[in-house]
């Protein structure tokens, strides 16, 4: 009976004994000179729950308008320094046909192209040397052999338009080779398991219909009745090779630069190498 009576005798709720007191420690453990000066507790005894008479102070929590405005990016890392860019390669880009059917009237078409690449393969040629952030040697190669290999569909298809533009004018040759955007879509669509988009699909339309209305005669508007292919011209044929084989390049190229992300010059240094070489 003595056991039972042990075992159902309860602890004098003693609020002096902090072993067992349901409060936070930091509540019981507040000095007593704090708890004495404080207005509020004078006269009477302090109550841990009781927030309100509690020397406890919060401060208030700073608005978002408190922070300081975040800084601006650097000219060089904003979206209208990349469009900038695009839109001077695509003028130098547009200017490199006229230039070519100037050359080709005077030098021939190999040792044109041979100087041309000779000397854009000797400007980059320390970039083939340069430190790479992957000490791997075989990453290294790896890229390489990847710019090496953009470099060959690219030499294919200069060699394609420097024929071209012997027969054919330098506009033509620039709006059919701008068919490159509707082959690099296609060979991620094919290989890449790449759906293709909305806009996509709507810009390649819209290339095929430009260069039909080029190539196309005006009879076929009224006719309908597609011309035989005899009556294209060979620098035509050659002309048309330029987007096949520019946009495997593209899409190489593509490629390479998800492998090697940090190798933007190593690879185009290898691309001139390579175009120089087979040339």
């Amino acid at each position: 009976m003595r056991a039972l009576e042990r075992r159902t005798t309860r602890a004098p709720t003693d609020v002096t004994n902090p072993r067992i007191l349901p409060f936070p420690r930091s509540l019981r453990s507040l000095p007593q000179d704090k708890l004495d000066n404080n207005p509020n507790n004078q006269g009477s005894t302090f109550d841990p729950l009781d927030l309100s008479s509690s020397p406890i102070t919060t401060k208030p929590i700073a608005s978002s308008s408190s922070f300081p405005p975040p800084s601006p990016l650097p000219f060089t890392e904003t979206k209208n320094y990349s469009r900038i860019l695009v839109l001077i390669a695509a003028a130098l880009y547009g200017t490199n046909f006229a230039c070519v059917k100037l050359l080709d009237s005077q030098v021939p078409i190999a040792a044109g192209a041979a100087v041309r690449f000779g000397i854009a393969a000797l400007a980059t040629s320390p970039f083939l040397f340069k430190k790479s952030t992957d000490p791997s040697s075989s990453s290294q190669w790896d890229t390489l052999k990847a710019g090496f290999e953009v470099g060959v569909w690219n030499s294919a298809g200069y060699l394609a338009q420097a024929a071209g533009l012997e027969t054919t004018s330098a506009s033509k040759s620039a709006f059919i080779c701008s068919l490159a955007v509707v082959v690099v879509p296609i060979l991620d669509l094919i290989f890449s398991g790449k759906k293709l988009s909305t806009q996509s699909a709507v810009g390649c339309v819209l290339a095929l219909v430009g260069v039909g209305l080029l190539e196309l005669p005006p009879s076929f508007l009224s006719s309908g009745s597609l011309p035989p292919l005899t009556s294209l011209s060979p620098g035509d044929v050659a002309t048309f090779l330029q987007p096949l084989t520019f946009g495997v390049g593209f899409w190489r190229m593509e490629k390479a630069m998800d492998a090697h992300p940090q190798e933007a010059l190593r690879l185009t240094a290898s691309q001139l190498l390579a175009v120089a070489t087979v040339r």
